[in-house]
């Protein structure tokens, strides 16, 4: 299809056999190309007039993600060759496809997530922070990611596809942003991550004795230090039976004291 060819048959009422390796072509030169060598691309749509153009949800201007600044790319005029059509284009490439300069894009879509998608973990461990940008230049935007514990790195976006690991030194919720930027915009996302430590050691502090009528001071101190995310709950009992129970939960530090009037 799209091309002239001139062969050879046998004549009628001959009746000899062609070989295997016999061709009936002997010549074949491509046509220039008209609009029926053509189908719409994607994204574009057949009119009444026979041409293609673009759908209603279709940005022919959009540029692909891989294109960077100083580079270029191919844009699509609407028009695609048929399949198996060797046809040729004139003096003018009214269907080719055109190039165009990649021009620089602001970040869109930014996404902050862990490796494992989980927004929990343990106290020591190494935790990868995953960074996605939906549109922009990678080439040319730079992240700044923040832990939420005092700690800031930088980077380029197109040299860490791996991931940022950080581990964390103290129990805690933790906000966790990402900033990306470039020349022509700004885009940030934000997870808070929530890091657990069991508690190792708990040291009660009480008077040995205390008098009748008085007020005596329960102080309990727990270890390794949490912040923002412990519970204490205490018994105050009379013998066996138990007489109060108090959930209390505490900020910084990790110390719950208690004065106790004592009937």
């Amino acid at each position: 299809m799209g091309e002239k060819q001139t062969f050879m048959k046998r004549r009628p009422g001959n009746r000899c056999m062609l070989t295997q390796d016999y061709s009936r072509v002997i010549s074949s030169e491509p046509c220039i190309c008209r609009a029926y060598d053509f189908e719409c691309d994607y994204g574009y749509e057949r009119q009444a007039d026979g041409k293609c153009s673009p759908a209603f949800w279709f940005d022919p201007n959009t540029v692909p993600r891989i294109c960077s600044t100083s580079q270029n790319y191919l844009n699509s005029t609407g028009y695609r060759k048929v399949l198996s059509n060797n046809c040729k284009e004139g003096g003018k490439d009214v269907y080719s496809p055109r190039k165009q300069h990649c021009s620089p894009r602001p970040p869109r879509g930014l996404r902050l997530t862990t490796s494992h998608g989980d927004l929990t973990a343990n106290l020591g461990s190494n935790i990868t922070f995953l960074v996605h940008l939906d549109d922009g230049n990678s080439l040319w935007t730079h992240i700044q990611l923040d832990f939420g514990d005092g700690i800031t790195v930088m980077y380029n976006l197109s040299r860490r596809g791996d991931g940022i690991k950080h581990s964390y030194r103290a129990p805690g919720i933790f906000r966790v942003t990402a900033h990306a930027e470039n020349s022509q915009g700004y885009d940030s996302s934000s997870i808070f991550l929530h890091i657990t430590s069991p508690v190792e050691r708990v040291y009660l502090s009480a008077p040995i004795v205390a008098i009748r009528k008085k007020e005596a001071n329960l102080t309990a101190v727990v270890w390794p230090v949490h912040q923002r995310t412990l519970t204490f709950f205490w018994w105050f009992e009379n013998s066996s039976e138990v007489r109060v129970l108090l959930p209390i939960t505490l900020t910084v530090p990790a110390v719950s004291v208690w004065v106790l009037h004592l009937a």
